[in-house]
């Protein structure tokens, strides 16, 4: 018998475009939960919204998020203050509402990124990657994310076999990607236990779920010093996540690796480089789009604690 799809409940923020992207980091980070956005030709605005299987922890979650949007407001990202909208909506109109936005593309001309429902074959030699983000945030067309595929591509043609670890893996793009260049071992983990199952699934739909180990983990509480290191260490993350945790994630580079510093803002950016140069990481390439700056540091040697 076919069970009735849940309800969800919609939290969301209509904000000016230019605000689009750190609001959703906001809104993931208050709730544990991905964030989707879409921009209105008829309002020039964007709504960014979460999507909630239960009603337990958004009024806590909203009364956080005010004083976090008037962080933004005073760095210019926000005229003004949002008034959040809480909505209870059928999970079939949130999947409709992202297949409508959601378009393929060519990232580093090697990844062709499409939904299952578009038939069109990528052109010459690149590499289709067939992704449904469901609930959970990540389908590339982020600035940052497609800072992340370039260096993938970068780095697995020039050392064929390089092992990744992605941390905040969202929709599993980034490790999807790694897999498909051949790299091995690909460890992949995120708090978000939707976003895990959702990265499971697309990695089974590209044929590398072999090649990917999974898991539901908080990047605060892995093992340090860690058991093994990786040649690339992808830290899609906030910038304060990342300075608090610099030691942990160079504790994940192998020596000669890189790591990839993505989704901070261009303001916040100089403290995530000096929290990860004191970790013996150094800023090897830097790429500002909009309000975004995404750098690949390198790590020569072993990495030092901070002094």
């Amino acid at each position: 018998m076919k069970q009735t799809p849940k309800p969800l409940w919609q939290v969301s923020l209509s904000v000016p475009p230019q605000a689009e992207d750190a609001v959703a980091k906001l809104l993931a980070t208050t709730f544990h939960a991905a964030a989707t956005s879409y921009f209105s030709e008829r309002t020039r605005r964007s709504k960014v919204s979460v999507f909630l299987e239960n009603q337990s922890g958004i009024r806590q979650g909203l009364c956080v998020l005010v004083p976090s949007l008037l962080i933004l407001k005073a760095t210019g990202l926000l005229t003004r203050i949002p008034k959040p909208r809480v909505l209870t909506l059928e999970a079939q109109d949130w999947a409709e509402s992202w297949k409508r936005h959601f378009k393929p593309f060519l990232a580093a001309k090697t990844f062709y990124v499409k939904p299952s429902w578009i038939t069109r074959k990528p052109s010459g030699n690149a590499f289709e990657i067939v992704l449904d983000p469901g609930l959970s945030f990540g389908t590339g067309h982020h600035p940052t994310t497609r800072f992340c595929l370039d260096q993938i591509a970068r780095l697995g043609k020039a050392r064929p076999g390089c092992s990744v670890m992605d941390l905040g893996c969202g929709s599993g793009i980034l490790a999807i990607a790694a897999g498909k260049l051949g790299c091995r071992p690909i460890r992949a983990i995120d708090f978000d236990p939707v976003a895990i199952s959702v990265a499971r699934n697309n990695a089974a739909t590209n044929q590398v779920a072999d090649k990917i180990s999974f898991a539901r983990a908080d990047v605060t509480k892995m093992m340090f010093p860690p058991k093994k290191t990786y040649d690339l260490v992808c830290a899609n993350l906030l910038a304060e996540l990342l300075e608090a945790n610099a030691d942990r994630v160079a504790s994940l580079v192998a020596p000669g690796g890189f790591a990839l510093a993505a989704g901070i803002l261009t303001s916040q950016f100089p403290g995530v480089q000096r929290a990860l140069q004191k970790q013996g990481l150094r800023l090897r390439r830097r790429v500002t789009q909009r309000e975004w700056t995404s750098g690949t540091f390198a790590k020569t040697g072993e990495s030092r604690r901070a002094e």
